[in-house]
C-alpha cells in the first residue's frame, strides 16, 4: 500500500496587543509570520505473521517574529529557518499464536538557523530512535506487553529569551521502559487496563524564568533526570445500563542532576506535572435514550518553578451531565465543577502571575445530525 500526504500552513502578519496582568492595558505584543510544509510519504504491507510499514517525513518553515514587551521600545526583528527530515520503520511479526516480537526505528535530521540583528546562530541535530516490544496474548481476553523505546526532541531557538541568556538549547533524549496489560473478564463486563514505567532522561527541556519579578522566559537543558509512574483504568458494566468507570495515574519527575547560577535543584520535582491524577464517575444510558453521568475528576501538588518554591495545592472537581438521545438529535442539562471549587493558579511565572480557575457552569447542549 503507498500513501503520501502533503501539508501546508501558512499564518499572514499578525499583530495584536496581550495583557498578561488581564487589565486594560497589554504589555506585550504579539507580531509574527509564519510558514510550514510538509510531506510524509508511506509504503505498507502485510501478510498473516508479518507486518511492516515504512517511509520518509520532511518539512520546512520560516518564522518572522517582532514580538516584544511594550517596555521595549525598540522590539527586535528575528528569523527562524529550517529544515527536517525522517525515515522510519516499524514491523510486527507473530513468533506464534501466543507471542509477537514489534519492532522500529526512526532517523531525525534537522538543521535550524536563526538571525537577530548581527548574531546568527545555527544548530543541527540528528538522532535514532529504536523501539522493541514482546507482545504475548494469553486468550482473546487477556494480554501482556513490555516495551523499551528512545524518545527524541530537537532542540532551537528562543528569540525572547532575556539579555544576557542563551538563544538556543540543546536536543532533548530518553530511553522508556514500560510494563502493562489489558485484560477483559466476565464476557467484557470488566475491562481492565494497566502500565508501568521509567523514563531516564538526558538534556530535558524546561522552562525557566531566571529574574525575580519578571515574567521573561527562557529554555534550558536539565542534564538528567528521571520519569517514573504507574496508570491504571478500568470500565465495570454494572448492569445494561448502569457502566462504572475510574483511572488513577501516578507520575514522579525528578531533576537528577540540575544546576545553574541561581541554585541546585538536584532532587526537585519537574514544573507543571501534577503528581498524581485519577477519576472516578458512574453513567446510566437506556434504550429509549435517556442519559445520567456522573464524575469526580482530582489533580495532585503541581509546581510551577524549577526551584519548586511556588506550587498549585492538590484539589477535585465533580460534573454532572443529564440528557435525552435519540438518532438524529441529544439534548442534556450539564454542570461542570458543580460544586464551584476554587484551584486558582498562584505565582505562576516566577510568582508574578495568577491564573483564576473556572467557576461553576450550568448550561443546556443540543446536538443535532444531518
Amino acid at each position: 500500500m503507498f500513501n503520501n500526504r502533503i501539508r501546508s500552513w501558512f499564518v499572514p502578519h499578525t499583530i495584536y496587543p496581550y495583557s498578561f496582568d488581564f487589565t486594560s492595558y497589554p504589555n506585550f505584543i504579539f507580531d509574527s509570520e509564519y510558514e510550514r510544509y510538509s510531506q510524509e510519504i508511506r509504503l505498507s504491507n502485510s501478510s498473516h505473521a508479518f507486518k511492516w510499514i515504512a517511509g520518509v517525513y520532511a518539512d520546512k518553515e520560516k518564522i518572522d517574529d517582532a514580538s516584544a514587551w511594550v517596555t521595549n521600545s525598540s522590539p527586535v526583528q528575528s528569523t527562524q529557518k529550517g529544515d527536517s527530515l525522517g525515515f522510519f520503520i516499524h514491523t510486527d511479526y507473530a513468533i506464534n499464536d501466543k507471542f509477537s516480537f514489534i519492532s522500529g526505528a526512526r532517523y531525525d535530521k534537522d538543521n535550524k538557523e536563526f538571525e537577530e540583528s548581527a548574531t546568527k546562530l545555527d544548530l543541527s541535530n540528528d538522532e535514532i530512535s529504536p523501539k522493541v516490544s514482546l507482545k504475548y496474548q494469553h486468550d482473546q481476553d487477556s494480554m501482556y506487553y513490555t516495551t523499551i523505546s528512545k524518545g527524541y526532541r530537537a532542540g532551537g531557538f528562543q528569540s525572547d529569551a532575556p539579555d544576557g541568556y542563551p538563544k538556543q538549547y540543546e536536543k532533548e533524549t530518553l530511553w522508556n521502559y514500560e510494563i502493562g496489560a489489558k485484560n477483559s473478564f466476565f464476557d467484557n463486563r470488566l475491562v481492565v487496563n494497566s502500565a508501568i514505567f521509567y523514563m531516564a532522561i538526558n538534556d530535558m527541556q524546561v522552562k525557566i524564568y531566571p529574574i525575580e519579578g519578571s515574567r521573561e522566559t527562557y529554555i534550558d537543558n536539565v542534564a538528567k533526570a528521571t520519569s517514573k509512574g504507574v496508570e491504571i483504568g478500568l470500565t465495570a458494566k454494572l448492569t445494561d445500563t448502569i457502566t462504572l468507570f475510574g483511572a488513577y495515574g501516578y507520575t514522579d519527575v525528578t531533576f537528577d542532576d540540575y544546576k545553574d547560577s541561581n541554585g541546585d535543584y538536584s532532587g526537585n520535582k519537574n514544573l507543571y506535572a501534577p503528581q498524581y491524577n485519577y477519576n472516578i464517575g458512574v453513567q446510566y444510558r437506556d434504550e429509549q435514550g435517556f442519559f445520567a453521568r456522573v464524575d469526580l475528576n482530582r489533580y495532585g501538588k503541581t509546581y510551577w518553578d524549577v526551584a519548586n518554591k511556588y506550587s498549585r495545592d492538590p484539589y477535585h472537581l465533580v460534573n454532572v451531565k443529564l440528557g435525552y438521545e435519540q438518532e438524529r438529535y441529544d439534548i442534556y442539562l450539564y454542570g461542570k465543577n458543580i460544586f464551584d471549587e476554587e484551584y486558582h493558579s498562584i505565582n505562576m511565572t516566577n510568582g508574578n502571575e495568577v491564573i483564576y480557575s473556572q467557576p461553576g457552569e450550568f448550561g443546556v447542549q443540543l446536538t443535532y445530525r444531518f
